[in-house]
């Protein structure tokens, strides 16, 4: 490894329960059906991407809304509650002390990964932290994964991904990237499926250190 890229929301921290929650909220105020697996569905859409999945689904209202009142539903949950995965700060401490230059990539935006990150002290431990908004790609274009490896200014054989999701990992993985499944509870019926295609699969980060 000479580089690591991690996701945010259920691979360094315990926030999916709380998207899942709140984006389902639009759906039921609105009387509309939520879909099965539908937070493993928008997991890697960004929220761009989610707000139109919703659109599609029949949400009548404008994205801007969605997205403002997202953000103000969302912003306390990660600047006080969320809480970092066991084992979390271990791992980039150790990876911070052996100079392996690190980033994050989410689909969450930056105004409220950033002070998540600031909280739980891992953000000055990073090179960078994007949003796929920031970007303008999802974590399903092999295209945005290409991206960030420059800016580690690492080939993507040499870099490793970190994600709970499976379609961001399938995808990681295209694009030539190493791959680590990381446990979460939201991506629990993808589990098997995950642990059969990627590189290393854990169930916490202790496993690692």
């Amino acid at each position: 490894m000479k580089g690591a890229i991690f996701d945010l929301d259920g691979t360094l921290i315990n926030s999916m329960p709380t998207w899942g929650d709140m984006w389902k909220q639009f759906l039921i105020d609105a009387q509309l059906e939520v879909p099965e697996r539908f937070v493993q569905i928008i997991t890697p859409l960004g929220a761009d991407g989610t707000a139109e999945y919703l659109q599609n689904l029949g949400l009548d209202m404008p994205k801007a809304q969605i997205l403002q009142i997202l953000g103000e539903r969302m912003y306390d949950a990660y600047a006080n509650r969320i809480s970092a995965k066991a084992f979390v700060a271990e791992y980039i401490r150790s990876l911070k002390e052996k100079g392996i230059p690190m980033g994050v990539l989410t689909a969450t935006p930056q105004v409220l990964a950033r002070p998540c990150l600031e909280r739980l002290g891992l953000y000055d431990s990073l090179v960078f932290s994007h949003s796929c908004d920031d970007l303008g790609l999802s974590k399903s274009n092999p295209a945005i994964y290409h991206l960030v490896c420059e800016k580690l200014g690492l080939a993507p054989a040499d870099v490793w991904f970190f994600d709970d999701n499976m379609t961001a990992l399938q995808t990681a993985k295209q694009a030539g990237l190493h791959t680590v499944g990381v446990y979460d509870a939201s991506s629990e019926s993808d589990r098997e499926a995950i642990a059969q295609f990627v590189d290393r699969y854990i169930t916490t980060f202790e496993e690692l250190l």
